[in-house]
């Protein structure tokens, strides 16, 4: 079951993505990516009620779950905004997004690894070492 959500979150980012970068070139960006951002995000929520509603039986929702939630979302369309600035300010889309999502992801991988004390294979040290690197030189002149 869980792959279907892997694969459901993996699709629905990338259509996230996608819209950014249609509305930079569109040049809307400035003007429009509170909107879209309030679309996407008031969409999830709409969908995710939804799915929970439907769902036999369901665990109960805790204050603390929601709090969390909220702060994950803000934090979400925090960098998905400045990711917008970005475009505006003409950043190209060839840059600014390889650098957010693989930096974001090397970070939460190392922070896993530093706070949580998770365990790493060799290729899990070397994709995190990799990922840096190719940010390093991606973003050098």
């Amino acid at each position: 079951m869980w792959y279907y959500w892997i694969m459901l979150a993996f699709v629905t980012d990338g259509l996230a993505q996608f819209g950014l970068r249609t509305l930079q070139e569109l040049r809307l960006a400035e003007t429009h990516t509170f909107l879209y951002l309030a679309f996407w995000y008031f969409t999830g929520l709409a969908v995710g009620t939804l799915i929970y509603g439907f769902t036999p039986r369901r665990p109960p929702i805790r204050a603390r779950e929601m709090v969390m939630g909220l702060i994950l979302s803000l934090c979400s369309a925090g960098c998905w905004y400045s990711m917008s600035s970005a475009f505006v300010h003409h950043v190209p889309a060839y840059l600014g997004l390889p650098v957010s999502i693989c930096g974001g992801i090397s970070l939460v991988t190392l922070a896993g690894v530093l706070v949580f004390k998770e365990r790493l294979s060799l290729y899990g040290y070397l994709g995190i070492l990799f990922s840096i690197t190719g940010i390093a030189l991606f973003v050098s002149p």
